[in-house]
């Protein structure tokens, strides 16, 4: 459908292929173009360097079924780039360096030139990498009649409008006749003969509205911010184009992806078989820390690690502890045997994001202390800074890459200072990048105030209702760990993770009201009596003996139900009791008030969505 359009828009959702995409369309693309006796003659554009070098490398890759190259790999390719940037280093690779006064194909000089147009070394058919920067100085290097027959255009979510003008320099010139329709007055307008559509260039936009725009320094004014945003936004929504959007992922672990799904900023995503059940690899028996290891256990896809430190503005010192600890750790789990393997861990296992550039300083410092304090690294000093630095970035940095882990830390505990930064910290696009950079496990680490924060501004309710919704209703299960602190302090934190219902699906509970707390009942099975085990040690539980091997019982007390039904759910006629003894009791006698008896009744464990009653499905309920 994109080639049978002149333009055409492809929203490719994060972790779905757009670079698999892009190469095999123009692997058609020139397949038709050559059948049909034709050029093929294409100028692939994006917003960074680092974008147009991952292309340039999944077309060098492409195989057809039987491993041979594909077409599009033996095509002549040409990196445009300027002299501060490092060339491809391919020899399949032409190298076109733009420099302050001189142009240079492969190194040499003299060879472009206002009297040598790069024309003059371009075959029939080639691609033409290069931003719009550089694409807007080309027009100094080619003739006046240049063109190409595709643009495809990458990352065109974070391109700016008018950085598209730099390639629309090189679109082929055609007259386009058109009449009224009808009699006049002239209300509509007709072509005067039909288009022939291989006559156009081709405008293919690749993106996705829904991860971070291009930067700008004022924003958008009221109304007109589908117009001004960016490329993608301009052309699929703000004028509708034809588009698609691509279904399928092929990063994630399915329990990311399923969170993705219930953001429903896009069609209903599908995992690839080959990475739904990908899980984090490496040695969990060399980590020796008890938190630690539970933290990184790699069935738990979707974690939270939750603090009660407040007052934190851009900095927190836990959070740089715990995050680099659980580097650390997992360093010492893949145990990388050579330099070149460790750095290609910090290439490609870990991720450590965080909004404030000085929360990710204060992580690689602590990194790096403990690499080489106890001589765990492989790497001389310098370059272990240097792969740190490409290990822990902003959001905006990490937007088009991809790690087996990766870890979150918003850094920020203070209610004025997330009142101050509410729609940044809060946005959901940039969430969305976070948590679906991750292949294999995506942690965030972050305070109770961050997750409780209720804004000033109605548009940034349903963010933060979204974002808690990740901790405290995606990730369903809850326990306590005990760590060492950055001062060496004994201190307890949460772990919240996403986990699946027990064995045999949801489980019926019977409840009990008495005057001195409640009795839980379930089915005398390991797996139900996990859900009763990861309770908090704060909150009371007594086992009590039930005469039944089949059953099992406990009693519980009345002011710890908030608690509890963070876990599992709890009958309404518990709950009601607790209201009125504990949340509505104004002095003793109210408190020693005899309860009306109840009778006891069933309800249902947590669903794999983790949801438990009705008012738990709305992942904002708590926030109002």
């Amino acid at each position: 459908e994109a080639l049978s359009r002149i333009v055409y828009g492809i929203q490719g959702p994060p972790g779905t292929g757009k670079t698999q995409t892009i190469a095999a369309l123009i692997d058609e693309f020139y397949l038709r173009q050559k059948q049909a006796g034709r050029q093929a003659r294409v100028l692939v554009t994006a917003f960074s360097y680092a974008a147009i070098r991952v292309i340039i490398d999944k077309i060098l890759k492409s195989n057809d079924a039987s491993g041979k190259s594909t077409p599009v790999a033996r095509m002549q390719l040409v990196f445009l780039r300027s002299e501060n940037q490092e060339p491809y280093g391919d020899s399949r690779v032409h190298d076109l360096e733009h420099g302050a006064s001189s142009w240079k194909w492969d190194g040499q000089g003299r060879l472009v030139t206002e009297k040598k147009p790069l024309d003059n070394l371009l075959e029939e058919d080639f691609i033409l990498f290069a931003n719009a920067h550089q694409l807007y100085y080309l027009n100094d290097r080619v003739t006046e009649d240049f063109v190409v027959d595709m643009i495809v255009v990458d990352e065109a979510s974070q391109v700016p409008i008018d950085h598209i003008l730099a390639s629309l320099q090189y679109v082929k010139p055609n007259d386009v006749c058109i009449k009224p329709a009808g009699s006049l007055p002239v209300k509509d307008l007709a072509l005067a003969k039909p288009l022939d559509i291989d006559e156009f260039t081709k405008l293919v936009v690749v993106g996705d509205y829904n991860q971070l725009p291009p930067v700008q320094p004022v924003p958008p004014p009221k109304n007109l911010e589908k117009a001004l945003s960016s490329l993608f936004t301009y052309y699929v929504q703000n004028h509708d184009i034809h588009n698609k959007q691509l279904e399928t992922n092929y990063r994630s672990h399915e329990d990311i992806v399923r969170y993705t799904n219930g953001l429903k900023l896009y069609n209903a995503l599908q995992p690839a078989a080959f990475s739904a059940r990908s899980v984090l690899a490496g040695n969990l028996d060399a980590v020796a820390e008890p938190w630690i290891k539970d933290v990184l256990q790699p069935a738990d896809v979707v974690s939270a690690i939750i603090h009660d430190k407040r007052y934190e503005i851009s900095v927190s010192p836990l959070e740089s502890h715990v995050v680099a600890s659980l580097v650390v750790a997992y360093l010492k789990m893949v145990a990388p045997a050579t330099p070149a393997a460790e750095e290609q861990f910090w290439r490609e296992n870990v991720g450590i994001v965080s909004p404030h550039n000085a929360q990710g300083r204060m992580i690689i410092h602590e990194i790096y202390e403990e690499l080489v304090n106890k001589g765990l690294t492989r790497l001389a000093p310098g370059r272990l800074v240097s792969m740190l630095k490409s290990t822990v970035y902003s959001v905006e940095k990490f937007q088009g890459s991809d790690r087996n882990l990766i870890i979150a830390s918003i850094g920020v505990s203070d209610r004025d200072q997330l009142r101050a930064e509410e729609e940044f910290i809060y946005d959901l696009n940039r969430f969305n990048v976070l948590t679906t950079r991750a292949k294999n496990k995506v942690v965030l680490v972050c305070s109770e105030e961050y997750l409780n924060y209720i804004p000033q501004e109605r548009d940034v309710m349903e963010n933060v209702g979204k974002i808690r919704g990740f901790a405290m209703t995606y990730c369903n299960q809850q326990k306590d760990l005990v760590i060492d602190d950055d001062k060496g302090n004994k201190l307890v934190i949460k772990k919240r993770w996403h986990g699946k219902t027990p064995a045999g699906g949801p489980f019926p509970a019977s409840y009990e009201a008495r005057d001195d707390g409640f009795v839980v009942t379930v089915e005398n099975d390991a797996a139900v009596a996990s859900w009763i085990d990861r309770l908090p040690a704060t909150v009371a539980r007594d086992s009590i003996p039930t005469g039944d091997a089949r059953k099992m019982s406990w009693h519980m007390q009345y002011r710890d139900v908030p608690e509890i039904r963070k876990h599992f759910p709890l009958d309404q006629s518990i709950v009601a009791r607790h209201h009125r003894l504990v949340v509505s009791s104004t002095g003793p006698a109210a408190a020693m008030a005899k309860p009306a008896p109840a009778t006891p009744s069933t309800s249902d464990a947590p669903q794999v969505d983790g949801t438990t009653n009705k008012d738990e499905k709305n992942p904002y309920a708590d926030l109002f």
